[in-house]
């Protein structure tokens, strides 16, 4: 699994959606890729944020570090 951080140096922002469910955190990973964003970490867990912490990661075109988390637990 990709670090979110790889990306190195970055002079975008990092913007967060929360999603509902962790099938809406794949969906979201599926359709930014379809649309020019880069992989910048695929959908899983994220023990090290939280227990629950379901994430993936997405530069977009304009150099953001774009992430769909979900925190309800499986």
């Amino acid at each position: 699994m990709a670090d979110p951080g790889k990306q190195g140096k970055n002079n975008g922002a990092h913007i967060a959606f929360r999603a509902k469910d962790r099938v809406s955190v794949d969906r979201f990973h599926a359709a930014g890729l379809k649309a020019d964003g880069r992989d910048n970490g695929s959908p899983g867990p994220r023990p090290n944020y939280g227990a629950a912490y379901y994430a993936a990661f997405l530069i977009d075109p304009d150099g953001n570090n774009v992430e769909a988390v979900c925190l309800a637990k499986e």
